[in-house]
């Protein structure tokens, strides 16, 4: 039997459930979770092996996952297989049948489980002597390794911003480095991500990818076409060409076919990868940042004809020669 934890959760608990699994790998707990792209019989073995193989079966209680056929299917098969059954009360919901009775721990809002809930799990490898330093390695090995999964199978996603990854992509990088920049997303001029001390290695990382012979591009994208001209968003072009970046800048009043609005932040790198980012909802109305990875054919091409139709309709960014 194995050491770690099947964690169980609908399509909608998904938020939760990634900040969860990274909680409980950081406190030493290894846990199977990232089960969501089912696309067919093909998973459903590999689901069934980790359930037999795991030492406890963590279900995340929601509307939504009592209503989820693939989480009760899970929770049946975990019962029948006589794991524990370890739930998680999300939000007010029926309970499950199959759950009736069992202690659960109260996670509404959102809120992590406690120390002691970390403790009852089976097989755990928490312990108190271990370092926060080996915690967090172990979290990052196997976050790479879902990662890695995750690309095969044509897109990995993350809630929040990834300043990582887009620093190890455009090291990564030989041949191209395509971006759209929108407010959105970087926030405004006055305090927007060009502003942070990140904004700074990451330009620093373009340029020695231009220096290598990789064509960096960026477009930089406004409602408001009085922003093009804007002090502060020509000194952050200013920067991008210091660093050799060919920049461009797009507004509503320059194409009647794009909606400005729906157009997504996105790095496209080496046409192999494409990097983008979405609010999603967060708690008590705030917004959160995900990120994606994606690497389908068919969503890459989607993402170069994206980026060279706008290219082709933006405009060259006039800045003043330096006296």
């Amino acid at each position: 039997m194995s050491e770690a934890v099947f964690l169980s959760y609908s399509r909608a608990d998904r938020l939760y459930a990634e900040k969860l699994a990274a909680f409980l790998e950081a406190a030493g707990v290894e846990v199977w979770w990232d089960f969501e792209l089912r696309a067919g019989d093909r998973f459903v073995n590999e689901i069934e092996t980790r359930i037999e193989a795991s030492a406890a079966f963590i279900v995340l209680l929601s509307t939504s996952s009592v209503d989820s056929k693939w989480v009760q299917r899970e929770l049946h098969y975990a019962d029948a297989q006589g794991k524990e059954i370890v739930p998680l009360l999300l939000e007010e919901c029926r309970t499950p049948f199959l759950t009736a009775g069992l202690h659960y721990e109260d996670v509404r809002g959102g809120i992590m489980p406690s120390a002691k809930f970390i403790h009852r799990l089976p097989r755990t490898r928490f312990s108190p002597d271990q370092s926060i330093i080996d915690r967090f390695t172990r979290a990052t090995r196997s976050i790479t390794d879902r990662l890695h999964n995750q690309l095969e199978q044509g897109e990995a996603v993350f809630q929040g911003e990834t300043p990582d990854w887009l620093l190890t992509l455009s090291a990564a990088a030989n041949v191209s480095i395509d971006a759209t920049s929108v407010p959105s997303i970087d926030g405004p001029l006055d305090g927007s991500f060009w502003h942070t001390p990140m904004a700074t290695i990451y330009l620093q990382t373009l340029r020695a990818a231009v220096a290598r012979g990789v064509v960096v591009r960026r477009i930089f994208i406004f409602d408001d076409p009085q922003l093009a001209a804007d002090e502060t968003f020509l000194q952050i072009c200013s920067a991008q060409h210091d660093n050799h970046i060919s920049v461009k800048v797009l507004t509503a009043e320059m194409t009647a076919d794009v909606d400005i609005g729906s157009i997504p932040d996105f790095v496209l790198f080496d046409d192999s990868i494409g990097h983008v980012e979405s609010l999603v909802p967060g708690v008590a109305g705030t917004k959160l940042v995900r990120a994606t990875l994606h690497t389908s054919p068919a969503r890459v091409h989607e993402l170069r004809r994206t980026f060279d139709g706008l290219w082709e309709a933006a405009a060259e960014i006039q800045l003043q020669p330096p006296l």
